[in-house]
């Protein structure tokens, strides 16, 4: 059939156990399942270069859009909680993608918009509280892969002043972005996930007096091509694989005196081009330094493990 019996199926045994009937149904240009309050697009077919959803749509399904090279435009009703992966993929017209006004968006999928090369455009309207909850399933999934640069509410911003209540930066929330240049991260923050700045333009990171940050993920600020220098908190236990690795501009690390951190992990420095100088702080708890961690990091002058090392 249209829907196919397999996901027909497997959609109404989803919705048994959530206690509500499945049902398909065609409405305009789109086939929709509904399942107690939720109401997800399965399958835009219409021909239209800007699309209108469904009232009260809740979720659009996996490969959705995927392959549609009519559409140049999509705004995402704030109803919708979730996007499919690869629900956009292959869309190689599309140029402008707007979460509405109020926004509800909370996951994307694996390559959710993959492929898109055209898009120039992306656009959030809610707050950036709201905006440091997405669960971004990949580099891809995010718009900024192609757009490079994100508008809150109309404004494009270029100081991200993270709000106190943030306590993770979740993976590929900023990778690629061109046009915030300084951040600042609150004592609230534990962890920085795989990715959250790769790519990025921000040169200046800086960190509440009072960190907690523990975590500094995989990749984090990889390839960030503007950052020159950076001070990593006391609090920090660990700099994971390849986490500055590539920053060609960073120059100067100095880690704060008494630090917790134990492990500078594989490639955490990696082809650091520009970085003359290094220092792990006086007491630190450092005990291993992985391999390659400062592989052609040609430039370097000052390296020091600080007293009482434990490495």
């Amino acid at each position: 059939t249209n829907n196919g019996s397999v996901g027909n199926y497997a959609c109404n045994i989803y919705s048994a156990t959530s206690g509500s009937p499945g049902v398909y149904k065609t409405e305009g240009e789109f086939d929709i399942f509904l399942f107690g309050s939720s109401r997800v697009v399965l399958k835009y077919n219409g021909l239209s270069s800007e699309v209108t959803f469904p009232e009260n749509t809740t979720g659009i399904y996996k490969d959705a859009f995927k392959g549609n090279t009519k559409i140049t435009e999509i705004t995402i009703p704030a109803s919708v909680t979730y996007i499919g992966k690869t629900a956009f993929s292959d869309c190689s017209s599309l140029k402008e993608i707007t979460f509405a006004n109020g926004t509800q968006i909370e996951d994307v999928g694996v390559n959710a918009f993959s492929g898109c090369v055209a898009l120039k455009e992306f656009n959030y309207n809610n707050t950036l509280e709201k905006y440091m909850s997405i669960n971004y399933s990949g580099d891809t999934a995010n718009p900024l892969y192609y757009t490079k640069t994100i508008r809150f509410n109309g404004e494009t911003l270029f100081y991200l002043d993270i709000p106190s209540t943030v306590t993770k930066i979740k993976t590929c929330l900023f990778i690629y972005c061109e046009n915030v240049k300084k951040v600042t991260i609150p004592a609230s923050v534990t962890e920085i996930e795989s990715f959250a700045f790769a790519f990025s333009q921000i040169g200046d990171v800086t960190f509440a007096p009072n960190s907690n940050l523990k975590t500094i993920g995989p990749n984090a600020f990889a390839h960030n091509q503007a950052i020159k220098q950076i001070t990593i908190p006391k609090s920090v236990e660990s700099v994971g694989v390849q986490a500055f690795t590539e920053c060609d501009s960073l120059e100067s690390v100095t880690f704060e005196n008494d630090n917790k951190c134990e492990l500078l992990d594989q490639k955490a420095f990696y082809h650091c081009s520009a970085l003359k100088y290094f220092f792990m702080g006086h007491n630190s708890a450092l005990v291993e330094v992985g391999r390659d961690c400062f592989w052609e990091c040609r430039k370097m002058e000052v390296f020091k493990f600080g007293n009482n090392s434990k490495v």
